[in-house]
């Protein structure tokens, strides 16, 4: 359910995206508005992002799911 919903919310920023960049001359703003609001809408989500935007191929991701009383 989780899933899905974050698959609609991304199609929405999509939506909004382009339409701002049509907007805009700057598409890095609006690339920045996008960013700026799934980290707002999601913040448990915005280190587990940097994690896979900064890791190359073969390094392990730590779980950052992990329950805490492990």
């Amino acid at each position: 359910m989780i899933e899905n919903a974050t698959r609609q919310i991304d199609r929405l920023i999509t939506v909004a995206t382009d339409t701002c960049s049509v907007f805009s001359d700057d598409t890095t703003t609006a690339h920045k508005q996008k960013e700026g609001l799934v980290s707002d809408l999601f913040p448990e989500l915005k280190n587990s992002q940097n994690n896979v935007q900064n890791t190359e191929k073969g390094d392990i991701i730590p779980n950052v799911n992990k329950n805490k009383e492990e």
